[in-house]
């Protein structure tokens, strides 16, 4: 089993996961996601995701832990990177595309994200609750071929 460890802060804007190539255990485990308990300890405590996606292709995972520190792992590449450090836990996450990513947070916005270039593209403001869940499809509404975010508000 191969283990690899997340730190609780990224040191940058990304790097690579594995550094040597990942074996499979017997049950099929590749990676265990760890976290240090301090930056001056070895110690390691469970990660506290408060969302977790992954792609249909399993190339691509995106966690939000709940101090709203947004990871994107590129399976493929063996490359991680550190999208935002927003300080509110994750309630919903996309992956609408190889580069699209919507993450709902607890502050009642939605940030999109370019995952090829790290940066946040937008942010829909305006909720009155936590956006639940999240879902992107082909609405046609005087645009053509235009993308409509759709959020699901628990309550509203």
């Amino acid at each position: 089993m191969l283990q690899y460890t997340v730190p609780a802060t990224v040191p940058g804007p990304g790097g690579r996961i594995w550094t040597t190539r990942p074996k499979p255990s017997a049950a099929g485990l590749v990676a265990v996601l760890q976290a240090p308990s301090s930056k001056f300890s070895d110690a390691v405590r469970i990660p506290d995701f408060s969302v977790v996606a992954l792609d249909s292709r399993a190339e691509q995972l995106v966690t939000v832990d709940t101090r709203g520190n947004v990871v994107h792992y590129h399976l493929r590449q063996n490359r991680y990177a550190c999208l935002d450090k927003t300080g509110y836990p994750g309630t919903a996450v996309l992956l609408h595309s190889a580069r699209q990513i919507f993450v709902a947070f607890a502050d009642s916005t939605i940030r999109c994200y370019d995952a090829s270039k790290g940066i946040v593209t937008g942010v829909l403001k305006g909720h009155r609750r936590c956006v639940a869940q999240e879902r992107v499809g082909r609405q046609h509404y005087g645009f053509p071929n235009a993308d409509e975010l759709n959020g699901n508000v628990s309550g509203v």
